[in-house]
């Protein structure tokens, strides 16, 4: 670490709060696994997949301190957000609806705005950001967490 990186203190925070937002995304997607699963068995499955693997580094980012549990947070959101906003945008090419651009509803927002606060989060701790910067990502973090339980972890609308 760097003579200006933030204390044990704040990293630990921020990869706590991001624990917190990576296990809200992954609620959000059992929710929305179930809702898709009706629509077509890929997009269902596709959605637990998503889930399993922001559960598992919530855990990852919770309970170590690994830098590949970082980088593999990111690896992780990243493509689910190209993909949520391509098929908000485009429509995917495959699926039920092909080419059809799905609705912006408020869980699949919160998601995905969880996602991008993990992957800023992360790459604050990777970068050895200063401890200001490390407590406003850990605050951003509890908020999307916050958020993502007040849609019940996505089932307002049965949406994402």
């Amino acid at each position: 670490m760097s003579a200006i990186a933030a204390p044990r203190t704040a990293v630990v925070e921020t990869r706590t709060s991001l624990a917190l937002a990576s296990l809200s995304a992954g609620l959000i997607h059992v929710m929305a696994g179930f809702h898709h699963w009706t629509e077509w068995w890929l997009f269902g499955l596709g959605m637990f997949v998503m889930a399993v693997t922001q559960l598992g580094a919530a855990a990852w980012l919770g309970f170590t301190a690994s830098r590949l549990a970082l980088v593999a947070t990111i690896v992780i959101n990243v493509p689910i957000v190209a993909l949520w906003v391509w098929s908000r945008t485009f429509g995917l090419p495959f699926g039920p609806e092909p080419g059809e651009a799905e609705a912006i509803g408020i869980p699949d927002a919160v998601c995905t705005f969880t996602e991008l606060v993990l992957v800023g989060g992360v790459f604050a701790l990777l970068i050895d950001a200063s401890e200001r910067a490390l407590k406003r990502w850990s605050t951003a973090a509890l908020v999307t967490f916050a958020l993502g339980a007040m849609t019940g972890f996505g089932h307002v609308g049965h949406e994402h």
